[in-house]
């Protein structure tokens, strides 16, 4: 073709253009840690192609990183680098890209900060995952399950997973490929697969649940209307099997959740909410990322109305990916919208601060809501006072909150904060540039209100300059 060089074309839409690079958000001196690497096409999907040399960048001070690496094509486009450690606090990142110039592909990893004396563990997951067990989508798009857990571990980088096809769709014997698929790919301490599905309820006061179980044993319970689904049956069925029932896209017209109809579930049984996803954002009805297709024009359907009315409910981000790729990489064209790729978003995925990467501890960690949805960058938030982290609710007499966001891929654009579900402030370069650092990746900031003079809740939102975001879990505290 005499209009364009078939090379550029290739390098830009054929081969590899994006490198992820997935390493631990938060580690000890002198740990020792290793680095996932992997190759996508702009399609969302890896390069198993690719064969050559990358460079390698970073911060100063972590040991053990080569100077480059290399692909050959036995390695399906990921591979890892180990041993790697760093013997001083601080922040630290690393970059991978072909050459020293502006060409593709290209990467930088999530930020890590290394810290001695933090008491969680932070591990990042997808727990909203389609497969082709669900026969919800055109035939070309959800894989396999096993496709699913792979592509989180190899390819995302995650740390966990959760395969959640519809219930209403999936014959018994989906159920048990889906079992057989989680229980394959669960390795304590290493990778974490959970057992769940969609459970499909459409009532007004509760829209989509995802259930989660706590091991590999549970009943997939169809809850749509029509057969007979109601909100209180859907908290009766997780109690009973000590599961979570976890509620999305609220702020969706159809099968979305009004607060204003509905209720709150408890802390033990519905203890967060589903934020982001591919669909969008639900946090507030005035959004950089507002939901596509049937955004809600009440605000009652959104997670900022729900603080603000007593749902002491935690933050979750997940992709709702059709197209089986954890994190929501690849983008779902749907035949019925001409063809066009109808939600541009990219996804999203969960922050948890955890002592350790099991079953058991996850479900603690997000059942006391120290947990965060972000974009599928892995973004790092904290928030915390004197006297407890984010999640929890905190009997004090001070108005006070510390506030820590170490971003991913691009700088951070703004942080703003949430006073009981009301825009509170929004800090920027223009206004509290001594609160940025790092060349704008890092964020600190301490607000101190003096006396708590009412039950007061915090959360913030944060957005890259990229336009990805994440928003904390609510602190709240209690006079």
């Amino acid at each position: 073709m005499k209009y364009f060089n078939k090379t550029d074309l290739e390098n830009t839409y054929i081969s590899a253009v994006r490198i992820i690079i997935s390493v631990p958000s938060i580690i000890k001196t002198n740990q020792i840690f290793n680095a996932n690497i992997a190759l996508l096409k702009a399609n969302g999907y890896p390069d198993f192609e690719f064969e050559g040399t990358l460079k390698v960048f970073s911060s100063k001070g972590i040991q053990g990183l080569p100077k480059s690496i290399s692909f050959k094509k036995e390695d399906e486009g990921h591979i890892k680098i180990t041993n790697l450690s760093i013997n001083k606090e601080g922040f630290y990142h690393i970059k991978i890209q072909l050459s020293e110039l502006n060409h593709f592909p290209s990467g930088r990893s999530n930020g890590i900060w290394c810290v001695n004396d933090f008491p969680y563990n932070l591990y990042f997951g997808d727990i909203h995952v389609h497969s082709t067990k669900g026969h919800c989508g055109t035939p070309f798009m959800p894989k396999s399950p096993d496709f699913g857990y792979w592509y989180a571990k190899y390819i995302a980088g995650h740390d966990f997973c959760s395969i959640t096809d519809h219930a209403s769709n999936a014959s018994n014997q989906d159920w048990l490929d889906i079992i057989d698929s989680t229980k394959k790919w669960h390795e304590p301490n290493e990778f974490i697969s959970i057992l769940g599905y969609e459970c499909d309820y459409d009532g007004e006061d509760g829209g989509h649940y995802n259930i989660y179980f706590p091991n590999d044993i549970g009943e997939m319970k169809n809850f749509k209307l029509e057969v007979g689904g109601t909100l209180e049956k859907i908290f009766k069925f997780t109690k009973a099997n000590k599961a979570l029932a976890i509620s999305h896209h609220s702020a969706r017209t159809q099968r979305g959740r009004d607060y204003k109809k509905s209720y709150f579930g408890g802390q033990e049984i519905e203890p967060c909410s589903e934020v982001i996803s591919q669909w969008g954002s639900s946090e507030c009805i005035l959004s950089n990322r507002p939901i596509r297709i049937t955004p809600h024009k009440d605000k009652a359907h959104y997670y900022n109305y729900a603080i603000q009315n007593g749902y002491k409910l935690g933050a979750l981000g997940s992709s709702d990916s059709h197209s089986t790729t954890p994190g929501g990489f690849a983008p779902m064209i749907y035949p019925n919208r001409a063809g066009k790729t109808v939600f541009e978003y990219s996804g999203a995925i969960t922050g948890i601060f955890s002592k350790s990467l099991t079953r058991e501890d996850l479900f603690s960690a997000v059942k006391n809501r120290r947990c965060f949805a972000t974009a599928n960058d892995q973004i790092l938030l904290w928030i915390y006072t004197t006297d407890g982290f984010m999640g929890e609710e905190i009997t004090t007499e001070h108005d006070l909150l510390n506030i820590m966001v170490l971003s991913a891929s691009n700088p951070i654009l703004e942080v703003h904060v949430i006073k009981n579900g009301l825009p509170y402030q929004i800090y920027n370069k223009d206004n509290s540039a001594t609160n940025f650092s790092e060349s704008d990746f890092l964020f600190k900031k301490k607000i101190d209100n003096g006396i708590l003079q009412n039950d007061t809740n915090y959360y913030i939102k944060v957005i890259q300059s990229d336009g990805d975001l994440a928003i904390s879990s609510p602190l709240w505290l209690l006079k």
